[in-house]
């Protein structure tokens, strides 16, 4: 199979007795590291427009018997919105079959690296594009899912997201209905928090 470079898988699980099935957020090389996230390039936006290439979704199906593997691409066209990564799931089907993926995407307008966006992808269809969050000169981060308790589908629930507000710098938590994608609730953070990634919901705290 062809070179991936991968910063974060979406889910695995066994398809049968013979396949394994891992959804991946890919790129061509490691250049989002090596060059891209280098502090010089993000504070130039001519440079960063420039050097980002948007994640692409792919499915590695890996046969145990043959040592073959499949891959297919999950990001249906060439809109850069099409490809996510920083992905959240119900953790409910975490290493099972699942459909629902949420994450960030980047040149979300079609013209800025900066312009960001939050994305629902239906895997079971292709990982077709059923869903966006985006609010002009807001930043979001990574989503977190968190399920209905007394929910019977898989998109049953939330996704908590900070997003940083770009008219006055101020960091607030929004709620959004992970059906539809629409904010049902949110509220302004006591204090400015920079962009960070892997945040967590936990419901039981000790």
């Amino acid at each position: 199979m062809p070179s991936l470079f991968v910063l974060h898988h979406i889910n695995a699980y066994d398809l049968n007795k013979e396949e394994i099935v891992i959804d991946v957020a890919s790129y061509d090389d490691p250049d989002i590291v090596n060059k891209v996230l280098m502090l010089d390039v993000v504070r130039d936006s001519e440079k960063r427009n420039k050097l980002f290439r948007p994640p692409v979704n792919k499915r590695l199906t890996i046969n145990l018997k043959t040592k073959q593997v499949e891959i297919t691409n999950l990001s249906t066209d060439n809109k850069v919105t099409d490809g996510l990564d920083m992905p959240a799931i119900n953790e409910r089907y975490r290493s099972k079959p699942y459909c629902f993926v949420y994450g960030v995407t980047g040149f979300a307008d079609g013209k800025s690296y900066t312009s960001s966006a939050i994305i629902k992808k239906d895997m079971c269809n292709g990982g077709t594009v059923v869903g966006k969050l985006l609010i002009p000169s807001h930043y979001p981060v990574e989503p977190a899912f968190v399920p209905n308790p007394q929910g019977t589908q898989e998109d049953d629930g939330v996704l908590l997201v900070p997003f940083l507000r770009g008219e006055d710098a101020v960091t607030y938590l929004s709620v959004v209905d992970a059906k539809t994608m629409s904010i049902i609730s949110k509220a302004d953070m006591p204090d400015y928090i920079p962009i960070s990634f892997h945040g967590r919901f936990y419901s039981n705290y000790y």
